[in-house]
């Protein structure tokens, strides 16, 4: 009986270890993963200039050399997706989460992804993913974008949730209270717009969307004196923005 159990034993380390041999020599060396590394750094600084192509080029070398690192496919996807290549970006989107199934930014550029292509409720689910791990330093960001993809679907309900829980969890995050803003304006609920919006600028008072807004609700409510005054201010925080010749032409209108 002990020698039966032995040999199980031993049979079963042997097959462990045979199946050990190929996983540990698929695994990148030191060298490899500092080469790897390289060409990631050299990728995400080419991202970062805007220069998709050259980063595509190093973190497709750099994914090569060691697949084994969430980093890279997450980076890989995100220059993919730059590019249009909406494939190649969720499929590098998945790869790192398959690596680690708790990588909150893996998941929410894959449901940014999914926003582009308005993939709404497949949006939402990766958002949720994304904040179910209670160490995502950065949740406001896919509550915010849960926000839109809800938004999208004319879910007001839950848009305003997913709006208000962004700013909870970081009251300095400006894009949840624009959005919050514009939801209310899209449900014409003004009044709940105008209030959120004074309470917005009493604090960022020079965020210049943030103006726009207002100047735009304040015209619509037929309250010109105030809806020039926030154009104007407009023109002079930004005056080469987007937002100035929208305002120009609202102030031409009010002449």
């Amino acid at each position: 009986m002990i020698k039966t159990i032995f040999y199980k034993k031993g049979k079963l380390f042997f097959l462990i270890f045979v199946l050990l041999i190929p996983l540990l020599s698929c695994a990148p060396s030191v060298q490899q993963i500092k080469e790897a590394n390289i060409h990631y750094e050299m990728g995400v600084l080419y991202y970062r200039e805007g220069d998709f192509i050259r980063a595509l080029q190093e973190l497709v070398k750099a994914s090569e050399i060691n697949p084994n690192d969430k980093h890279i496919w997450n980076a890989l996807g995100l220059a993919y997706r730059e590019r249009k290549l909406y494939k190649e970006a969720e499929e590098s989107f998945k790869r790192a989460i398959n690596i680690d199934d708790k990588f909150s930014d893996a998941y929410n550029n894959l449901g940014v992804l999914y926003l582009q292509q308005n993939k709404n409720q497949e949006a939402i689910k990766a958002f949720q993913e994304a904040v179910k791990n209670i160490f995502y330093t950065t949740p406001e960001y896919a509550y915010n974008n849960m926000g839109l993809a809800y938004q999208n679907l004319k879910n007001y309900i839950d848009a305003e949730k997913s709006y208000k829980e962004a700013v909870i969890l970081n009251p300095s995050f400006v894009p949840a209270y624009i959005n919050l803003a514009k939801l209310y304006m899209e449900q014409n609920r003004l009044i709940d717009a105008e209030k959120l919006l004074l309470k917005f600028l009493s604090v960022f008072e020079n965020d210049v969307e943030g103006n726009f807004i207002i100047a735009k609700l304040y015209f619509s409510k037929g309250d010109l004196e105030k809806a020039k005054t926030y154009f104007e201010k407009v023109l002079k925080l930004d005056p080469r923005g987007p937002f100035s010749g929208l305002a120009k032409s609202y102030l031409e209108g009010i002449k």
